[in-house]
């Protein structure tokens, strides 16, 4: 929107001014006139003017260029200070272009592992865990479509191309009420929509892949295209490697999308969205892993008026995966996975007056989770089939929310979320003996349930409030109370994520999970705006926590709760972030001091981990740190460097060795009672923009980076040998040494467009 914009009728000397959102509006008799529009900024325009009827007029400004050596433009002054929202980051793709990364490939998650309170167990790691929870806590969204697996070879990078994106938004507290189902974090990432002027094409070229961009408009100012493509060619730097085993296999990945935006008119806009990606390792010792996502959503928005607007959601999201293992012949296996996720979404948001706004709405979701079949993978194999039933599940859900400023100063908001959980049908059901452990041995029946057939029922209450107190013009205090329900959890015995993990819903003997975190906040904006600082400190409270037993083999096992117990999970920290967002330096710094501790123990049936005892969580890492700094020398060249640290995660060591009838048996430490060393990583990019003159045809850039600046070793893990009686520990490292890249990029235009 151009705004302020004055219109002025030469012959009357009528004259308007548009408002905020572009809008004007100019009540004439018929007639000829002429027309002059002119803005701070822009070329002024003349238009000759026939008047016969009513109708609209839409105006385009060219921008004027003005020489300056700086302009600050701040769309939300003391946005952070005056906002309620609380553990939220809103991060431009514009901003993380220039940061270093793995083989130069921009990642979006791998920046959200610099922000506060997030962490991973290291670099091959699909996962990350939020303020103490584990990963399958957190919802990725890309444009409304829910994405389980947002990642390529193994975590090593993102499934999406940030030449699409626009923003992200990351919410680990105080999480919106149209979200339910994930107790940790909700993670949004908003592609472009496509220029609705003219063409537009760009592309990169690294040393593990290319991706290519291309947008432009179906009809001009109404309608628009975006297509991304991604794919690798990363097998040569295999073949560089000396080990057999490396040398020889073979990974590769592709990812895609298109985003369609029509505007069919004033009050209403609709969009389709696609997506897809697709992974295929086969490793020279035996193991074949394919998985991809493919999803789809439509997305109407409607305006009633200029109070009332509503926003209609179609979600269709698939995720599959397919394994083959013979790494040992004789226990050799294939698996597959698939996982349907079908939603609708309607939402309302009502200005009541400018200091009051409902918002309102319902959701339905539909899971259906394919088990697949358990094979042998090749002729000597002692694997015995296994065809797994498949489970299915809906959830009902309605929202309501309300958010007040009270007064000038003081604000709070409050909302419930109402979800009726029904796990359906065709399902056979084991039954235990009372009080006893959930094994199987102790299954003394089952029952048969027929399709649709209502298995366990739950109706649960989700609630949010949260309320903010402005000291001044440049400070506040926030507090927040959030609970939510979830109902799909991930079974993993683990501490890294992998693409292989199934899923599996709530039913009748796994309850779902319920998490409570309070949140308390001191935000300040200090020199002008220019530096934001906050202190945020937390307490979370998980019951129900999906915990797997000592053995546990979810892979071979029809029956997965009983190698489940269910347990609590407390986790409690302290924030500290500064962020300079504007001038020739800008980035962020922050440290977070945080413990997770988890208490998995049945007092029905006696069953326990770690002796009754509470326990680390395998994603505790009580101490992290991390700064991220860009300093632009000049308008094309510029600086990028990461510094990352954190405390050594939980780990399980073997302690000592005794002999029972010549026996050798291995006796373990308590669970999690050691830590590996601590992570320490640095990374630095050096970022080349082309020359900068206007209307030109192409314009490239050049980025140079270095990731693990100082070659450190760091422990991914640590494995245990047993050699005559003497156990030896060996340090694992994925990445060892520096990671040297260089890439290239093209667009079709100037650099500013």
């Amino acid at each position: 929107p151009v705004y302020p914009a004055t219109l002025v009728i030469n012959e009357t000397k009528k004259e308007v001014v548009t408002n905020k959102s572009g809008y004007y509006k100019l009540v004439l008799n018929p007639g000829v006139y002429t027309l002059s529009v002119s803005s701070l900024g822009s070329y002024s325009k003349n238009f000759n003017l026939s008047v016969t009827a009513n109708g609209t007029h839409n105006i385009f400004l060219e921008t004027k260029p003005i020489a300056l050596d700086e302009v600050i433009i701040s769309s939300n002054q003391n946005e952070n200070v005056k906002d309620l929202k609380m553990g939220f980051e809103k991060i431009d793709i514009k901003n993380i272009k220039n940061l270093p990364s793995i083989l130069g490939e921009k990642d979006v998650i791998k920046v959200a592992l610099l922000l506060p309170g997030v962490q991973t167990v290291g670099e091959l790691s699909s996962g990350f865990n939020v303020r103490g929870s584990p990963a399958d806590q957190n919802i990725f969204y890309l444009n409304n479509l829910p994405v389980y697996n947002p990642s390529h070879v193994f975590g090593l990078f993102t499934s999406f191309n940030s030449d699409a994106i626009k923003e992200f938004r990351f919410y680990k507290s105080n999480i919106p009420i149209e979200y339910g189902g994930h107790l940790s974090s909700i993670f949004e990432i908003d592609t472009k929509t496509g220029n609705k002027k003219h063409f537009s094409s760009r592309g990169g070229i690294g040393l593990t892949s290319g991706q290519m961009l291309i947008e432009g408009p179906f009809q001009k100012e109404k309608s628009s295209y975006l297509i991304s493509v991604r794919s690798s060619y990363s097998d040569w730097i295999l073949g560089l490697v000396k080990n057999l085993d490396i040398k020889n296999s073979s990974i590769s990945f592709y990812d895609g999308l298109m985003n369609f935006s029509f505007n069919l008119d004033n009050k209403n806009n609709l969009d389709f969205f696609l997506y897809g990606s697709n992974d295929n390792s086969d490793l020279t010792f035996g193991i074949n892993n394919k998985y991809s996502n493919l999803g789809a959503t439509l997305n109407w928005t409607h305006i009633f008026n200029k109070k009332l607007k509503s926003e209609f959601n179609l979600i269709k999201s698939y995720y599959s995966y397919y394994e083959e293992n013979n790494e040992i012949e004789n226990i050799g296996f294939k698996h597959s996975f698939d996982l349907n996720h079908n939603e609708f979404k309607l939402k309302f948001k009502y200005n009541l007056n400018s200091l009051n706004m409902i918002y309102f709405g319902l959701n339905t979701k539909y899971y259906k989770l394919n088990f697949g079949e358990y094979l042998p993978a090749n002729e000597f194999s002692h694997v015995k089939p296994i065809n797994f039933e498949s489970e299915q599940a809906i959830s009902n859900s309605v929202f309501l929310g309300d958010k007040l400023d009270l007064f000038t100063n003081f604000s709070l908001e409050g909302a419930v979320r109402v979800t009726n959980y029904s796990y359906l049908g065709p399902k056979t059901v084991y039954l235990y003996e009372k009080n006893e452990p959930r094994i199987i041995k102790n299954i003394n029946d089952s029952v048969k349930y027929n399709k649709n057939d209502i298995i366990s029922n739950n109706l649960d209450f989700d609630f949010r409030f949260s309320t903010k107190y402005e000291l001044n013009r440049t400070s506040s205090i926030k507090f927040s109370f959030n609970r939510l329900h979830q109902y799909i959890f991930m079974l993993s015995n683990t501490v890294t994520i992998s693409p292989v993990n199934n899923w599996k819903l709530s039913d009748s003997n796994l309850k779902p999970m319920i998490g409570d975190q309070y949140s308390l906040g001191l935000y300040k904006n200090i020199t002008r705006n220019k530096i934001e600082t906050s202190v945020e400190i937390y307490y979370k409270d998980v019951q129900n926590l999906v915990e797997y037993k000592d053995g546990a083999n979810f892979n071979a096992n029809k029956v997965p709760e009983s190698n489940i117990i269910q347990g609590t999970l407390n986790a409690y920290g302290i924030e500290l972030m500064i962020k300079k967002k504007t001038g020739k330096l800008n980035g962020w710094v922050n440290y977070t001091y945080s413990k997770s501790e988890v208490l998995a123990m049945d007092i029905n049936t006696g069953e326990m981990n770690n002796f009754g005892l509470k326990y680390a969580a395998n994603y505790d890492r009580p101490n992290t740190a991390n700064l991220v700094l860009n300093y632009r020398i000049s308008k094309r060249f510029s600086i990028s460097s990461n510094v990352v640290y954190a405390t050594g995660r939980p780990i399980t060591y073997p302690t000592s060795i005794y002999y029972i009838h010549d026996i050798q048996i291995v006796d373990f430490s308590k669970r999690n009672e050691y830590r590996i060393p601590d992570y320490f990583r640095i990374d630095l990019a050096f970022n080349f923009e082309g020359n900068l003159k206007k209307n030109k045809f192409a314009h490239s850039s050049w980025t140079i980076g270095f990731y693990n600046l100082t070659s450190r070793r760091n422990p991914y893990s640590v494995i245990f040998r047993n050699s005559n009686g003497i156990i030896k520990g060996y340090s694992v490292s994925i990445l060892g040494s520096v990671i040297p890249s260089i890439t290239y990029n093209l667009k079709l235009g100037n650099y500013e467009d």
